[in-house]
Parts: C-alpha cells; sequence; structure tokens
C-alpha cells in the first residue's frame, strides 16, 4: 500500500511530497501536474462554499433582516 503526503504553504502551493511506502518513506520534488491535482481538490472542497456565500451590498441592509429573520432564504435552504 502506498501512500502520499503533501505538504503546503500558506498559499496552497506544494511545499514537498512524501510518498509512504511499507518500507521506505522517500520525498519528492512536486511538478506542475501535483500542483494542478491540490488545485482542484482545494477547489472542490471549497468550491460549493465560496459560490453559495452572501455577499451583500454595502448600501442594502436588506440582508441584514433576511440573516436575523429569513435564515432560508439566505442560506439557499429548499422547501420540501
Amino acid at each position: 500500500m502506498n501512500n502520499s503526503g503533501y505538504s503546503l504553504s500558506q498559499n496552497l502551493e506544494i511545499v514537498s511530497i512524501y510518498k509512504y511506502t511499507p518500507d521506505d518513506i522517500t520525498e519528492e520534488k512536486p511538478t506542475p501536474e501535483d500542483q494542478a491535482m491540490v488545485d482542484r481538490y482545494v477547489k472542490q472542497l471549497t468550491g460549493h462554499v465560496l459560490e453559495t456565500r452572501v455577499i451583500p451590498p454595502i448600501f442594502n441592509l436588506q440582508w441584514l433582516y433576511d440573516l436575523t429573520f429569513d435564515e432560508k432564504k439566505v442560506l439557499h435552504f429548499e422547501e420540501e
């Protein structure tokens, strides 16, 4: 069984990759393909949150009323 571990910077860039095998642990240099894979996984994990967040206009306080009194509207809950 082989496993991989990724060490990421604060900007989610790969610093190093560790490959774990039953007999050895090796460190590998990241490739652009590895970074692209990490970027895809991060987007899959965070994409839904970023797409559904509410960014209210500063000049309109309706969002505050909705957040306080109409939680279903703000959080996009579907009524069944």
